[in-house]
């Protein structure tokens, strides 16, 4: 078990980042929700301003209309109720639409897709008060204070001096037409957001950089945990063990039922045993199908008896091939001739001619 007590010194592995992802715990800021809002929002307004104005206009207009008839019957009444919620939200559907369009470009661009209900799961320590407390006075939200401190005291500024620079030309524009004073108001409007908009974006960098780094930290494991993980992605030391302990015996089985298709065993006579199997239509050269030292060497001595496979003794030989050869190879061609001597002496034994 993992102790409490340890220090988080280790940086959180790509498996406990994975988890936390499918938990909902990414790096996302609210701030650059905020600026891509604030951007398609003047976008929206520099191209279909315009537009959204006429048609506030035309809703005015035909209200005071509908209301200055002295005599409305209740159709009439619901008719006009019906026509200024209809145009109301025709006025407002696309701004709505670019709001969204906003706020899921901006999580899209710094989360990707991601679709997890586990934030929506209860949990008891969601409504522990000490809890509440403790995320009332955390790092976090200071920080959180800190920032909505700065944008409201950074924008105030922004728009104080944007403001007090056009200062004459705003006392001056009662001499203006009613075209040039909505001109004059635009562009002033849109110099203002625009200032905002760079310092929103500055901010909503900083900010995201701060998410990064602080999700990265409280995502931080103490060395056990790193231990215990590493245990559960390797596998148990005594599994894994245990499962090669199956493998080589499985291994030494399958080996073993190949001993009474060999065509001789060379032993050194009884620490080891080769089995040398050779096919001419099928192998370029002859092949070792088993070797064993010890208890494994008697057991392949014993198959070859009962199967009536020829029992050679060469020590050198065996010693070599035992050495330098795995199961399944083909005899080094070195050692072709010391086998073919023993392979000849086989077959005359049996009757057969080699190759």
């Amino acid at each position: 078990m993992p102790d409490n007590n340890q220090e988080k010194t280790e940086p959180a592995s790509q498996k406990r980042k994975e988890e936390a992802r499918e938990k909902g715990q990414v790096a996302r800021s609210m701030e650059v929700n905020s600026a891509f809002i604030f951007f398609m929002t003047i976008l929206y307004f520099a191209f279909g301003g315009s537009w959204m104005i006429n048609e506030f206009k035309s809703l005015m207009v035909f209200y005071f209309q509908s209301a200055s008839n002295p005599i409305l019957t209740d159709s009439q009444s619901q008719s006009m109720l019906k026509e200024i919620i209809f145009n109301a939200f025709k006025l407002l559907l696309p701004f709505s639409l670019v709001m969204m369009v906003g706020g899921l470009a901006a999580n899209l661009s710094q989360i990707g897709f991601l679709f997890t209900t586990q934030p929506l799961i209860p949990e008891l320590k969601k409504i522990n008060p000490f809890s509440g407390l403790k995320k009332i006075f955390s790092r976090r939200s200071l920080v959180e204070f800190l920032k909505s401190l700065a944008k409201i005291i950074v924008v105030t500024i922004i728009s104080y001096w944007a403001i007090t620079a056009k200062i004459e030309e705003i006392f001056l524009s009662s001499d203006m037409s009613i075209p040039q004073i909505e001109i004059f108001t635009k562009n002033l409007i849109f110099s203002v957001y625009f200032k905002i908009l760079v310092v929103l974006v500055i901010i909503a960098f900083i900010d995201f950089l701060f998410q990064r780094w602080d999700l990265n930290d409280n995502l931080k494991m103490t060395k056990q945990e790193v231990k215990e993980e590493m245990k559960q992605y390797e596998g148990d030391p005594l599994i894994k063990s245990r499962i090669r302990s199956i493998q080589r015996e499985m291994a030494r089985k399958r080996m073993l039922q190949e001993v009474p298709k060999a065509e001789v065993v060379i032993t050194n006579p009884t620490h080891l045993a080769i089995a040398i199997k050779y096919q001419p239509e099928e192998d370029p050269a002859p092949r070792i199908c088993a070797k064993g030292a010890d208890f494994l060497a008697e057991k392949i001595r014993n198959i070859a008896k009962e199967n009536s496979i020829p029992l050679v003794e060469n020590k050198p030989l065996a010693q070599t091939l035992y050495k330098t050869c795995e199961v399944g190879d083909f005899v080094p061609e070195e050692l072709y001739t010391a086998v073919a001597e023993i392979l000849s002496y086989v077959y005359k034994l049996k009757g057969k001619k080699i190759g």
